[in-house]
């Protein structure tokens, strides 16, 4: 029965090795990562901006002070904004909430009136862990990153909103033209682990990557603008083509006139005045 005993205690040893725990954190990064880059793809394919037409495309400001809210200001990296996406808040293997950058032609404010497109300079350029292209990879423009800081390296100190003490750099090899800063907004970013020669770890970073492709976004709309005013029998003033609604009809001005109280000048009572354009549907599905 001892014997018994101490042969399933090896058993239950090997069962949490170190390349097993390093396995099921890399599982637990990977599954977040996933799960984050699934929130804000589905966010931005839902935020309208605004403006006239209707864009879709817009990506979430970065959270700066790690209240989960994205902040209007003109920082590209931070924690990923996990409230104003709401989504729950992400953790990693090591417990830290996810970090964020994201291009600058594509946060909030800055598509005016057409969707994202592929930006035409200091583009985002992710790298892997042996220095291949990630962008020449997926054959698309990558417009945000999203990291899994990690546990805490030497010379960093936390908790704080400092991205240098969650996000780390490595010396250029592979594809590098410069050393790689995940810290910084432009990069380039590379995906850990990278250890120093002596096997020291220098970077321990995972990030996911969200490319133009990877947005599923409704198509550009023209917002309902009701163009037709109410016809106004005293004090109304009407220059030729205003549109006006009328029990139930819209009518477009042909003469410029003012009314003074006389019912008689309604619009479906003077065609000298007015033309009958059809229902007053028509007056915000751009038909007038």
């Amino acid at each position: 029965m001892i014997f018994v005993t101490v042969i399933f205690a090896m058993g239950m040893m090997r069962a949490v090795s170190p390349r097993d725990i390093q396995a099921n954190a890399e599982q637990r990064n990977a599954d977040v990562l996933a799960e984050a880059k699934q929130g804000l793809v589905s966010w931005i394919g839902n935020h309208e901006y605004t403006g006239n037409p209707v864009v879709y495309g817009e990506f979430p400001h970065p959270d700066s002070n790690g209240d989960g809210v994205q902040d209007s200001s003109s920082a590209s990296i931070g924690r990923l904004p996990w409230k104003t996406l709401g989504i729950a808040e992400l953790k990693d293997s090591a417990g830290e909430t996810l970090w964020y950058v994201v291009h600058p032609s594509v946060r909030i404010g800055t598509l005016a009136t057409s969707p994202p497109t592929c930006p035409a300079s200091n583009q985002l350029k992710p790298y892997g862990v042996k220095g291949n292209d990630l962008n020449a990879i997926t054959g698309t423009c990558v417009l945000a990153i999203i990291f899994a800081p990690g546990a805490l390296l030497p010379g960093q100190s936390r908790p704080n909103h400092v991205a240098t003490n969650y996000l780390e750099g490595a010396p250029q090899f592979g594809a590098a033209s410069t050393n790689y800063a995940n810290y910084a907004t432009t990069g380039p970013f590379i995906q850990g682990p990278i250890n120093s020669s002596s096997g020291q770890p220098l970077l321990n970073d995972r990030f996911i990557i969200v490319t133009l492709n990877d947005l599923r976004l409704p198509p550009t709309q023209t917002p309902n603008v009701d163009k037709c005013k109410n016809w106004v029998q005293n004090g109304g003033s009407y220059t030729v083509g205003d549109l006006v609604k009328y029990q139930g009809r819209a009518y477009k001005c042909l003469q410029s006139h003012n009314t003074y109280g006389d019912p008689n000048w309604a619009p479906d009572l003077v065609p000298a005045l007015w033309q009958d354009v059809g229902t007053v549907g028509q007056c915000n599905q751009g038909a007038l």
